[in-house]
C-alpha cells in the first residue's frame, strides 16, 4: 500500500468511528424519552431495549476503533472527549426547546386536545432525566479531554 492509500484509509476509519461514537451517544436521548412508556406496550418496551443495545454496541465499537485508528490512547480519549460534547449540546437543545416543538407539532391534530394533559405529565417526568443526561455528556466530554491531554504530556 502506498502512503496515500494508508492516509486515506486512516482518515476514513477515523471519521467512521467518530460517526459511530456520536450516533451511539445520541441514541441515548430517544431511549430516555421512551423509558417512561409502560411495559404493557410490548413493542415500545422492545424498541427501548433495542435502542439501548444499539447505542452500547456503537459506543464500544467506536471506542475500540478510535484507539486502533489513533494508535495513541491519549489522542483517542481527547478526540472522544470533544465528540462527547456534540451529543451534549444536541441534548441541551432538545431539553431547552424539545417540549415546545413537540407540543407545537402535536397540537396540529384535533385528537391532541384529549391527550394534552397526559403528554404534559409525560414530558415533565422525562425532562429531568434529559437534564441529567445533558450534564453527564458535558462532564464526560470535559473529563475525557483532560485525561487524554494529561496522557499525551
Amino acid at each position: 500500500m502506498s502512503v496515500k492509500e494508508v492516509l486515506w484509509r486512516d482518515i476514513i476509519f477515523r471519521y467512521f468511528f467518530r460517526f459511530l461514537y456520536i450516533t451511539g451517544l445520541t441514541l441515548i436521548v430517544p431511549y430516555l424519552f421512551t423509558s417512561e412508556i409502560p411495559e404493557e406496550i410490548w413493542f415500545m418496551a422492545l424498541s427501548q431495549r433495542v435502542i439501548l443495545y444499539i447505542a452500547a454496541v456503537l459506543v464500544i465499537i467506536s471506542l475500540l476503533g478510535m484507539m486502533w485508528a489513533k494508535k495513541d490512547l491519549g489522542k483517542a480519549l481527547q478526540s472522544m472527549g470533544l465528540m462527547t460534547l456534540i451529543p451534549g449540546f444536541i441534548s441541551l437543545l432538545v431539553t431547552l426547546y424539545g417540549q415546545d416543538v413537540f407540543m407545537e407539532y402535536i397540537t396540529r391534530y384535533e385528537w391532541s386536545t384529549r391527550l394534552e394533559p397526559v403528554i404534559n405529565i409525560y414530558l415533565q417526568s422525562s425532562l429531568p432525566k434529559l437534564w441529567i443526561l445533558t450534564m453527564s455528556f458535558v462532564v464526560l466530554g470535559v473529563v475525557l479531554f483532560i485525561i487524554g491531554m494529561l496522557m499525551r504530556e
